[in-house]
């Protein structure tokens, strides 16, 4: 029968390059890992936050809705400090409002 594993011999200089080139590979991935580690972690808190806000967002509907079960015409006071209530809100993530040109 044939030999099925094969030996191979590399020169000592062949040899310290290819363990420096192998601990360098397994530096980087070490690196490359632990940056994935980093983004999953950013993107599971950004997703949280993201949650949150809409949260804010759903309570100061239902005290709209609540509001207006109550009080049919509200005052401009009302209706401009939901106002403020949805840009503050808005612009956690930092988003800005449209302004539109009047008709």
């Amino acid at each position: 029968m044939s030999n099925l594993n094969p030996t191979y011999f590399i020169n000592q200089e062949l040899r310290d390059l290819l363990i420096q080139k192998l601990g360098s590979l397994q530096k980087e991935n070490v690196v490359l890992q632990q940056s994935l580690r980093e983004q999953q972690t950013k993107k599971t808190a950004g997703t949280e936050d993201l949650f949150l806000e809409l949260l804010e967002v759903a309570d100061a509907l239902e005290a709209l809705l609540d509001y207006l079960q109550n009080n049919p015409n509200p005052t401009p006071e009302f209706i401009e400090r939901l106002h403020r209530k949805f840009i503050s809100v808005l612009g956690k993530p930092q988003l800005i409002p449209i302004e539109l040109g009047s008709k």
